[in-house]
């Protein structure tokens, strides 16, 4: 159970359980037992507090628009989450597919891309078919508890489990919390109680005999494509049914009502809407409105590309920008307006990346405004290749929108190798069954535009993002005949179903040992095809006359042996564990910026940025400081000289020594004003310190070198502090000062103090402090 869990009456949070574990987890077992034994949850197990949360963007004056969580107590919500794990183990066996909800494993962006390819590919669906979003009236509230034993009953859990059950709801009741203060106690007859570990899952097993229903019932027929009937769709509550035409749409309402005076669930008929595949010219079927665009699962369904991508990103993307721009009022480093880019601004576009086609001017678009951001709107000091690396090598591991995109699409194609025949690829297989199945197709030399079936723009995106990270490497005599992009006829690459399926799949399955082609009849007779001389003639002729030639010259000197290539990349199995989003992410950053592996460095060195050059960021110090170190490294800390160069400003002398040019080398160490700053830093530090030598410029600029392993951490968090000191004497026009230096530093092992507990970096930096610096 995670920290930080809102407790239940008692006040006993999960914190107390971990904390006094030891102490507590016999009596509390003895407690589970006898609550077992007497068949009688004790007064505070039984008790929850309902509060109210509100639904995003609705109007929160309406009382349908909040939702209601129960707050339970951690003792019952320990002994639930025991039975919610049993069942668990069990429930990939008693749930339908088509159940998305609450099943590891199983995700929300598969009911999504289901509808979305009913859409994109209804050319192949009867013109007549519906697809109804059904939607019931506070559903989690309302099942049934008799209905919900029953259908434990049904699915053959065991007589002791099913009493665990009853006993989890056997005379429960509830508070409401109000400000201030709680309402009479309101006993609670239906309902599963949500905050509970264990009611998702009894949920989907009530909504799971629905499916039943549905899927068995003669009169109702669905949308048949490609040799299967599709009927229903379900992310818990959220149900889709799809109707072969408007005559199917009454039966099925009747089947659900059925379902309703069973299980207590109540359809909520002002919210069910339908989505015809074709025009409709009904604004209404029983009640039900009929629309272009239904919104499901947060996600807009529209007939059209451009209007569905504008209506999921568009106010998304400013929205994005606003919020960004919101905090740019702030004075946040670039650390934190980095860690900000993710958690305010891109994690809103993670969800319709999953399931959307995303156009090339919307991915710029988004990455245009994170890249703004980080540099508020202003120079852009550091190239996006660098920002995007490991700290290791210079970068602050700045978001890619496009990498994150490409990571996505490539998980799509993951999920389909290793469920080819789930009922969510069901389509997509089909589509791509006309040119050898995605599998084949994959390890392909294709090009998108050129092969002989019509895809969708998300599968084409699909198969760019491959294109852009599978390492195809050319070796003629492994060329396919079949999606090959050299090897076309009328702009269009070739595939002949009868010949792949008689195990006709490369070039060199049309040549004899010498390189000729065989005679039709020879061909024929070896692959037991019957094929016509014309037929045969113009596949052969589509080859090109240079590719044939290699094939030819390395027949004659070779005889290697010619299969397809593997799906690796970056030599990991693309199905394999370790082919994870870190892995993929880093791939297609080293595809988009060419130097994404290399260490960036030092400027005006040939000093490459490692890890000692970047330890200073693990360092229990403050972000600004931390900000000024990695302007230094990266060589844009705003000194006279880079302002020139950069910009051809006319500059004033050093501020300190009024005398020479202010470089970055001259104000943090040779200037005199400065050095003698630090001649007096090191006479202090000697007082305690044995071994204090004067500081060296690699010591100051970049914190490499150390007097002692021991004081290692101490003397280069007081470097860079003083580095700080200097930086911030320069803006307010005053000279460093040793004396300014130790008060900034007391006051910093003050605050440093707090951290003691939680950062043995900080306990490490206040010990060595107490004892080696003397205020």
């Amino acid at each position: 159970m995670k920290n930080g869990k809102s407790p239940g009456i008692d006040g006993l949070t999960i914190e107390f359980y971990k904390t006094f574990w030891q102490d507590i987890k016999d009596l509390l077992f003895n407690g589970f037992l006898d609550c077992l034994k007497n068949e009688e949850l004790s007064p505070t197990m039984k008790t929850g507090l309902i509060t109210l949360l509100p639904k995003p963007n609705k109007n929160l004056q309406v009382l349908d628009n909040w939702r209601p969580i129960t707050l339970l107590c951690n003792d019952y919500k320990l002994l639930a989450l025991v039975y919610a794990n049993r069942i668990k183990s069990v429930l990939t066996k008693l749930i339908d597919e088509c159940q998305s909800a609450f099943i590891k494993g199983r995700q929300i962006h598969n009911n999504i891309r289901l509808i979305l390819d009913i859409i994109d590919y209804r050319s192949f669906i009867n013109s007549e078919s519906l697809i109804l979003f059904i939607d019931f009236f506070k559903a989690f509230d309302s099942i049934d508890h008799n209905f919900l034993f029953r259908s434990l009953e049904l699915f053959g859990f065991g007589n002791k489990f099913c009493k665990v059950i009853k006993l989890f709801y056997k005379q429960i009741y509830s508070y409401v919390s109000l400000n201030p203060g709680i309402t009479s106690r309101i006993d609670i007859f239906c309902g599963i109680r949500q905050g509970c570990p264990i009611s998702p899952k009894l949920f989907i097993l009530c909504t799971q005999l629905m499916a039943y229903l549905i899927v068995n019932h003669s009169d109702i027929e669905g949308i048949n494509i490609f040799d299967i009937e599709l009927k229903i769709s379900q992310f818990a509550d959220d149900t889709v049914i799809f109707l072969k035409d408007k005559s199917i749409l009454e039966k099925a309402l009747n089947v659900i009502s059925i379902f309703s005076k069973a299980s207590g669930l109540c359809l909520n008929l002002k919210k069910c809407e339908l989505l015809p595949l074709y025009d409709c010219l009904e604004n209404s079927m029983r009640t039900i409105p009929v629309k272009n665009e239904v919104k499901y699962l947060g996600i807009y369904l529209n007939k059209d590309i451009n209007t569905r991508e504008s209506k999921n990103l568009k106010d998304k993307i400013d929205g994005m920008s606003k919020t960004l721009n919101h905090w740019l009022t702030r004075d946040i480093t670039i650390f934190g307006r980095n860690l900000l880019s993710k958690s305010e601004g891109v994690s809103k576009m993670v969800y319709p990346a999953y399931s959307l086609y995303i156009t090339p001017k919307s991915i710029k678009k988004i990455n245009s405004i994170i890249y703004q951001f980080i540099w508020r709107n202003k120079t852009h000091y550091i190239k996006k290749s660098q920002l995007v690396k490991d700290y290791a090598k210079g970068g602050i591991k700045t978001i890619d929108f496009q990498s994150m995109v490409g990571v996505f699409k490539i998980n799509w194609i993951k999920a389909f190798l290793l469920k080819p025949d789930s009922i969510w690829f069901h389509i997509p297989k089909n589509i791509f069954k006309k040119v050898g199945g995605l599998d084949f197709l994959l390890k392909c030399d294709f090009d998108i535009l050129k092969l002989p079936v019509k895809l969708s723009e998300y599968h084409k995106q699909v198969l760019s993002y491959w294109k852009m990270v599978f390492a195809h490497n050319f070796s003629p005599h492994c060329s396919t005949l079949w999606n090959n992009r050299t090897i076309t006829i009328n702009k269009k690459s070739l595939f002949i179903k009868e010949w792949y399926e008689k195990n006709v799949i490369f070039i060199t399955d049309l040549l004899d040992e010498r390189g000729q082609f065989l005679s039709v009849g020879v061909f024929n007779a070896k692959f037991n095809i019957q094929c016509s001389l014309r037929e045969y003639d113009k596949v052969c002729k589509a080859i090109p006359l240079p590719l044939l030639s290699l094939i030819q010259g390395y027949l004659y000197y070779s005889k290697a042996q010619i299969s397809l290539p593997s799906l690796h990349l970056n030599q990991i199995p693309l199905t394999d564990k370790n082919c994870n989003n870190k892995t993929m992410n880093k791939i297609f950053k080293n595809k988009l910026f060419h130097d994404f592996n290399s260490n960036t460095k030092l400027k005006g060195s040939n000093v490459k940025i490692t890890n000692k050059y970047t330890h200073f960021l693990k360092w229990p110090i403050p972000p600004k400081v931390k900000e000024m170190q990695f302007k230094i490294i990266n060589g844009y800390c705003p000194a006279a000289e880079m302002l020139k160069k950069r910009f051809g400003f006319e500059v004033e002398p050093c501020g300190f020594c009024s005398q020479n040019v202010e470089s970055i080398d001259h104000l943090f160490f040779s200037c005199s004003v400065t050095t003698d700053f630090w001649q007096d830093l090191v006479d202090w530090l000697s007082i305690r310190m044995d071994g204090m030598t004067p500081l060296t410029l690699t010591q100051v600029l970049y914190n490499n070198g150390d007097p002692s392993k021991e004081l290692s951490m101490l003397h280069k968090v007081v470097i860079i502090m003083g580095k700080y000191h200097i930086h911030k004497c320069k803006w307010q026009s005053k000279r460093p000062s040793l004396t300014a230096l130790k008060t900034e530093l007391k006051s910093f092992l003050s605050s440093l103090e707090l951290l003691r507990d939680s950062c043995k970096e900080a306990a490490l930096i206040c010990d060595n402090g107490t004892q080696f610096l003397s205020f």
